[in-house]
């Protein structure tokens, strides 16, 4: 009886912080769901294709949860949809295997950590769907 009591001591408090976690990372979902948005505001998504199109990128990935952007020199803008593993926890720096030259879905990205080069996560890449730069 005593050491159910002192499991139930010890389990409570983990599993209330676990409903701390998960009401939070719902924030943190809806505000990054909110950053995307805001991203891809006034922008139509056009048919997925497998890679990036060949030509310099302006920036480098950018994490909205498990949604990758990268934006290309000429302003477009391409989604990916990865399984998750990558979400970028602060200052991440973006490690890619690329094929070609280019991103393509199933390369492989690395987290790691700017300051201690420690690796932080890692995923596969999906489909990219582009979201070109509205041209007036």
């Amino acid at each position: 009886m005593m050491r159910r009591l002192v499991a139930v001591a010890l389990i409570a408090p983990l599993l209330a912080l676990a409903g701390c976690m998960g009401d939070n990372q719902e924030a943190v979902s809806a505000e990054t769901q909110a950053g995307l948005a805001r991203a891809l505001a006034g922008r139509t998504a056009g048919n997925p294709t497998s890679c990036l199109p060949p030509g310099p990128l302006l920036s480098t990935t950018k994490s909205y949860g498990k949604v990758l952007l990268y934006t290309l020199a000429n302003g477009d803008l391409y989604a990916n949809d990865t399984a998750g593993g990558c979400e970028n926890r602060g200052d991440d720096i973006f490690v890619e295997v690329e094929h070609e030259g280019r991103a393509c879905s199933g390369d492989i990205i690395h987290l790691v950590d700017r300051t201690s080069h420690i690796p932080t996560g890692s995923c596969a890449l999906g489909q990219f769907t582009p979201y070109p730069k509205v041209r007036r």
